[in-house]
């Protein structure tokens, strides 16, 4: 068996170990036979194997469930994750200020990172930003949560209750909470199934619901992209292309001050 054929036909997500260890089973027997002295095999450091699960989606009744089930005052991180694919700690460093381009674009600049304080967005430094399509119902859910609860002295939208601004943990718990009265299982992965994977209702117009196969998993895992990034790299790659086509032109880039 050839190694391409190992490559095809290897369906447990460890494209080096496996191939490794068909290699290194025939070289192994090449030794027992004496046709060589030692296997080339020996001593290679194999890299660690990530295990993917299934990637559940839940459905739109299910999202509108969790953001009910959620403290009101954060709900509208749902709609923010769901309609924008933004990061968790992203959701949570919304400023009123984010809303450009006549509110009909999102400029997320920063994240609040687990203990509640603001830090520049994930491999980017600070001062450079990501601008993002903003969907109507998503700026309606800013304007409702607005009117509603009010926002920081600084403008962020979402206030903590220790602090400032949110604490990440307290917020996943409450998520997984949500989750679990929505009927999600267990192995719903709170709140990454959320980003950004029901956004792509808003361009093919059929919400995606179920069970995404593990065997694409693991293939975005072997090249390195957890679920949410590979989903979060696509959505990316079409609102680039749609706002090119509506505007006429537009620069992609990740310097600072570009959008991606």
């Amino acid at each position: 068996m050839t190694v391409a054929r190992v490559f095809k036909r290897c369906d447990c997500g460890d494209w080096e170990g496996c191939p490794h260890l068909v290699i290194s089973a025939v070289l192994a027997e090449a030794v027992r036979d004496k046709k060589l002295a030692e296997s080339p095999c020996t001593g290679i450091q194999l890299p660690g194997v990530v295990i993917g699960a299934d990637f559940i989606i839940p459905t739109h009744a299910q999202i509108e469930a969790i953001a009910a089930g959620l403290p009101p005052d954060w709900a509208a991180t749902v709609w923010l994750m769901h309609g924008c694919g933004l990061r968790i700690g992203e959701a949570l460093a919304v400023n009123l200020r984010c809303r450009v381009n006549r509110d009909k674009t999102l400029r997320v600049k920063e994240q609040v990172n687990p203990a509640a304080q603001l830090k520049p967005l994930k491999f980017r430094r600070e001062g450079e930003f990501r601008d993002i399509p903003l969907p109507q119902y998503v700026s309606e859910a800013i304007d409702k949560h607005v009117a509603g609860y009010g926002v920081t002295p600084d403008g962020y939208l979402f206030q903590g209750r220790k602090h400032k601004l949110v604490i990440r943990r307290s917020y996943q718990q409450d998520f997984q909470r949500a989750a679990a009265k929505a009927g999600l299982p267990p192995e719903f992965i709170p709140p990454h199934c959320v980003t950004s994977t029901l956004s792509l209702t808003r361009f093919d117009g059929h919400p995606p619901s179920g069970v995404l196969p593990r065997k694409d998993v693991r293939s975005w895992r072997a090249r390195g992209r957890s679920p949410g990034g590979a989903v979060r790299s696509l959505l990316s790659s079409r609102r680039r292309s749609s706002s090119c086509a509506s505007a006429g032109t537009g620069r992609q880039g990740r310097s600072r001050g570009t959008s991606t």
